[in-house]
């Protein structure tokens, strides 16, 4: 099991870890359990780290398991009836959970109860078996992931927002320090760019150093192991993606998105100025099944794009009558309404994590 870390010695989500200390307070006030809290974002961004500081922080002590790991209804009955009073268990990606076990799960979380059944066949009878109070905490890529029986039993959910280029830099420093290597402040900006703002990649990153029996990495070594793996043209080139995405203007992005497109064999060109829910660039692709008329629309944000802005977008969309299909590009991500809003429609949200990964195979320097 990796090491548990504190909220202090964790960086970035800082909206996240202000809920969860208030949570926490709240119950531990009483003298209460904490209730079943659900950690949402994409693989990397942290979750399973922050359920670990959480459970540590407030003493809960807890134990750790995959939901694809369980099989069998045995397999989570077990786990279950050996919980400690006050005990946290985290279920990883728990959107994996087979349907059976949802049902075994669901009224441990509402009533601390299971069924077990004593006997076979005709003989077998059901007995009520009262669990210990504990503290669920699971992680999902998004709520729409979680069967809605269980959503229902979570007090607090958490959504992770992408982590900043500053924000990262921290991040790197921080496991770097950890892990007993030292980075050359060069470093730092060409490790945040290949890891698309995902600390988990720069874990495996400082992983992949420390292997090569690194204690200190200097811009010249980063640089050979980044273009070995096709992640820089050469050493000596920038780093190809995300590096200065945030420096640039509306129209700059607008223009870099072109560009990209461009490589990607659209034909694409840039629109005149127009309102929030306008279209910034049209673009045709001359494809059989995949090919036709796409309109694109560029945001550098900070904050995540809401469902009303891609309603607005789609209202364009379907006002153009010749496009099939609508592509939202940003620089930061999108919340659960605004994916659960596009998901059945004719329309692609492209979040940083994305952008960075088109970036990055297109060979597109910001």
């Amino acid at each position: 099991m990796s090491r548990a870390y504190t909220f202090d010695e964790l960086v970035g989500q800082t909206g996240a870890v202000e809920r969860l200390k208030r949570f926490g307070e709240l119950y531990s006030a009483r003298t209460e359990v904490p209730e079943h809290i659900l950690f949402v974002g994409n693989e990397g961004m942290g979750r399973r780290t922050f359920a670990r500081a959480f459970a540590m922080t407030f003493n809960l002590g807890w134990q750790e398991v995959e939901a694809k790991e369980l099989q069998r209804k045995g397999d989570l009955t077990a786990i279950l009836t050996s919980l400690d009073a006050r005990q946290g268990l985290l279920i990883a990606n728990l959107q994996d959970l087979r349907k059976p076990l949802v049902e075994v799960l669901q009224p441990a979380l509402e009533r601390f109860q299971i069924d077990l059944i004593i006997g076979q066949g005709s003989g077998a009878r059901i007995h009520p078996f009262l669990l210990n109070r504990f503290t669920l905490l699971a992680t999902a890529p998004r709520l729409a992931d979680v069967p809605p029986d269980l959503l229902q039993c979570f007090s607090l959910s958490l959504a992770f927002e992408p982590y900043s280029n500053l924000e990262m830099g921290y991040v790197a420093v921080a496991l770097a320090a950890r892990g007993g290597l030292t980075l050359a402040k060069e470093v730092v900006p060409l490790l945040v760019s290949v890891s698309h703002h995902d600390p988990g990649a720069i874990e495996q990153w400082l992983r992949r150093f420390a292997r090569l029996g690194r204690t200190t990495v200097t811009e010249e070594e980063a640089r050979e192991v980044f273009a070995a793996l096709g992640l820089v043209s050469s050493p000596g080139t920038s780093v190809i993606g995300a590096s200065g995405l945030d420096s640039l203007s509306g129209v700059e992005f607008e223009k870099l998105i072109t560009s990209l497109l461009r490589r990607m064999g659209f034909r694409a060109d840039m629109t005149r100025a127009s309102g929030d829910g306008g279209v910034d660039i049209v673009a045709h692709l001359d494809r059989p099944i995949v090919g036709g008329r796409y309109l694109i629309q560029c945001k550098r944000f900070e904050s995540l794009v809401g469902a009303p802005i891609i309603r607005e977008f789609y209202g364009a969309v379907v006002a153009d009558r010749k496009a099939v299909k609508g592509i939202f590009i940003t620089t930061s991500g999108f919340t659960d309404q605004a994916r659960a809003f596009a998901e059945s429609l004719p329309l692609e949200l492209i979040d940083r994590r994305r952008l960075d990964s088109l970036l990055a195979e297109f060979d597109q320097e910001a």
